[in-house]
């Protein structure tokens, strides 16, 4: 049981691939609402020949150490409680969305996507 009090496995959330070139990735936001769960996975889609909508976000960081244990692709994913809390005023109910958002979207620990 998470922090966040759901269930999740016990392996933390691994990038499957470096994102570079012609290619994004999106946080697609599972549907809910009130006290439901925050869940949501992580897709790459190839910018040339697509057509998807999405949405940008930029929030505060705010404290780096404060984070919440959420569930990403069926695994463990620790962000910043200013994102958590942003990601939770966007969902809508029985609506996924689309988002885009550096903290997740972009591999913060793999310098050559960072600087892509």
């Amino acid at each position: 049981m998470s922090e966040t009090g759901h269930d999740c496995q016990n392996d933390p959330f691994v990038y499957q691939s470096a994102c570079v070139g012609r290619r994004i990735r999106l946080l697609r936001l599972s549907p809910g609402s009130g006290a439901d769960q925050l869940t949501f996975s992580v897709e790459e889609l190839d910018l040339d020949g697509s057509e998807f909508w999405f949405m940008a976000i930029s929030y505060v960081w705010g404290d780096p150490t404060d984070t919440v244990v959420c569930t990403c692709d069926e695994k463990i994913l620790r962000i910043t409680r200013s994102l958590y809390c942003a990601l939770w005023q966007l969902r809508q109910e029985g609506i996924e969305e689309y988002i885009w958002a550096d903290a997740i979207c972009i591999n913060q620990l793999d310098s050559v996507e960072k600087t892509e």
